[in-house]
């Protein structure tokens, strides 16, 4: 666990985040409480244009009517090769 005062973290903030990407515990100490910088989601989103394009292939068209979801995975899977 590393340790680092506010007027450390503000000066190196974009180090201390990588650190807490990398799964690193870091605390900034402070009077009362102590803050401990970590990484709570990770977003996902495309990359680029073949990222959306893919997205569009893949993307389930909506069916008239009640959808069976365990047959819609089957079909998914199925077109995957999986």
């Amino acid at each position: 666990m590393s340790h680092y005062s506010v007027t450390e973290a503000q000066a190196d903030l974009a180090r201390l985040i990588e650190a807490a990407e990398r799964g690193e515990s870091v605390v900034i100490d402070r009077p009362d409480p102590d803050v401990e910088v970590k990484i709570v989601a990770r977003r996902i989103r495309p990359d680029g244009p073949n990222d959306i394009e893919w997205l569009r292939a893949v993307r389930v068209q909506p069916r008239r009517g009640p959808v069976n979801t365990a047959a819609a995975l089957a079909e998914i899977k199925e077109e995957r090769g999986r």
